[in-house]
């Protein structure tokens, strides 16, 4: 009978090491995740951007014009649009014409070559796809587009 006690109390106590450690460890983690930063015209400041992103485009993948050679390449991008407010309506609209957005890019990277694209560089082509796409918007326009996957094949 004691015995039995002794296992309990073993028990209970390592139940509540491993509680109030994993407490410990939850509270003191520190996520590893920042925003993305804005660079101001003084090269050493930067701002932290708290703005909507409309993120259920996905990843697209199209080809690019063929060059002389009849030569294609394959893009692969996952765009992000950045908007200036939060706006459920805007989200809708977003959310409505996402199908016209995804076809828009992919029709935007077919009607060039792999070279084209490549001497437009990623900063014009992110300039001439958001004015395509703030073309199709109505309620609100988007202030940026970002790509977490550019991916030439």
């Amino acid at each position: 009978m004691n015995f039995n006690r002794l296992l309990l109390f073993i028990l209970a106590a390592l139940v509540s090491f491993f509680l109030i450690a994993g407490g410990i460890f939850i509270l003191t983690r520190r996520d590893t995740k920042t925003a993305p930063v804005e660079q101001s015209s003084d090269q050493s400041i930067f701002t932290i951007k708290k703005k909507p992103v409309y993120k259920q485009i996905g990843q697209l993948r199209s080809s690019t014009k063929a060059d002389g050679k009849n030569s294609t390449a394959v893009i692969v991008i996952t765009p992000y649009l950045e908007y200036e407010t939060e706006d459920v309506s805007f989200y809708e609209e977003l959310d409505s014409k996402s199908l016209k957005i995804r076809q828009t890019i992919q029709n935007y990277f077919s009607g060039y070559t792999l070279k084209q694209i490549n001497q437009k560089g990623e900063d014009l082509v992110k300039a001439e796809l958001l004015e395509q796409i703030n073309s199709l918007l109505v309620l609100q326009k988007l202030s940026a587009i970002y790509f977490t996957e550019y991916q030439f094949f």
